[in-house]
C-alpha cells in the first residue's frame, strides 16, 4: 500500500483540537454564507426593504405637503412662482401612489392658471383632479371643483355651461356642513342669472348666499359681499331705495376699495 508519511501525521496530532474546531465552524459559516436564505430571511429583508419604501414615501408626502401650503401662501402675492411651486407638489405626489394628494395639487395648479386667467389650463387641470376624486368617491372634493369649473365657464360668459356644472355641484354639497362651499355655490349662481339678465333669480341666489354665509363663523367678509350681491340684483331690477339700503350696509364691513 502507500506509504505514511509519518513525520507529517506526527505534526498534525500536536495541532490543539480547538483549532479544528474553529476551521469547522468557519467553513460552516462560509457555507452558510452560499446557501440560499430562508423563508424568514427572505421576509425579513423585504420588510426591511418596505420599510425603507414608506420611509422615503413619507419623506416626498411631507415635502409635497410643504411646498403646496408654500404655493398657497405664495398665490396671494406672486401667481407666476406659486404656479412653479405647485407643479413641485404635484410631481412629487405623482410619484407616490397618494391619489388624494394628487387631485389636491392638481386642483390647486388649476387655482394658480385661473389666477392669471390662464383658463384652458386651469380647466385641464381641474378636470384631471375631478377624475381622481370621483375614483375615490370624495363627492365634497368634487363639488368643489365643479364650482370652480362653472366660475371659469362664467368668466367666459358660457352661462349654460356655468349652470351646468353648478347643478352638477349642488347634489353634492350638505349645506349644513360645507356652508362656505354651498354659498361659493349659490354666488356663482347668482351671478350668471344676473348676467344673462334673470334678475329676480339673481336676487333669490344672492339671498341664499348670505344665509349660507352667516353660518360660517368669523366670516363677515363674505356676508358682506353677498349683500353686495343683493344690493346689485335690486339695482338691475331698478329696485333703487333697496339696492342703496344694502350697499350701504355692505359698506360698513368692507374695506375701503373694495368696492367700485
Amino acid at each position: 500500500g502507500r506509504a505514511v508519511n509519518t513525520p507529517r501525521v506526527m505534526r498534525l496530532m500536536k495541532v490543539p483540537r480547538s483549532l479544528f474546531v474553529l476551521l469547522a465552524v468557519a467553513v460552516g459559516h462560509a457555507a452558510l454564507l452560499q446557501a440560499p436564505p430562508s423563508r424568514q430571511a427572505r421576509a425579513a429583508a423585504a420588510s426591511r426593504r418596505a420599510s425603507l419604501t414608506n420611509a422615503q414615501t413619507e419623506e416626498t408626502v411631507r415635502r409635497a405637503e410643504e411646498l403646496l401650503a408654500l404655493s398657497e401662501r405664495q398665490n396671494y402675492e406672486n401667481h407666476a412662482r406659486a404656479l412653479q411651486t405647485a407643479r413641485q407638489a404635484l410631481a412629487l405626489w405623482q410619484t407616490t401612489d397618494d391619489r388624494a394628494g394628487t387631485a389636491r395639487a392638481f386642483a390647486h395648479v388649476a387655482r394658480c392658471h385661473q389666477a392669471q386667467s390662464d383658463l384652458p389650463e386651469a380647466t385641464e387641470n381641474y378636470e384631471a383632479a375631478l377624475r381622481i376624486w370621483r375614483d375615490l368617491n370624495r363627492p365634497r372634493e368634487q363639488a368643489s371643483v365643479l364650482t370652480s369649473l362653472g366660475y371659469i365657464e362664467a368668466h367666459k360668459g358660457e352661462w349654460a355651461n356655468a349652470i351646468s356644472f353648478f347643478t352638477q355641484a349642488e347634489p353634492l354639497v350638505v349645506e349644513t356642513e360645507e356652508p362656505r362651499l354651498a354659498g361659493q355655490l349659490a354666488a356663482g349662481l347668482a351671478y350668471v342669472f344676473n348676467e344673462s339678465g334673470l334678475h329676480e333669480a339673481g336676487l333669490e341666489h344672492f339671498r341664499r348666499t348670505l344665509d349660507y354665509y352667516r353660518l360660517v363663523p368669523d366670516d363677515d367678509y363674505s356676508a358682506a359681499l353677498a349683500i353686495v350681491g343683493i344690493g346689485t340684483s335690486h339695482y338691475l331690477l331698478k329696485e333703487y331705495p333697496a339696492a342703496l339700503s344694502n350697499l350701504q350696509q355692505a359698506l360698513a364691513t368692507l374695506p375701503p376699495g373694495d368696492i367700485n
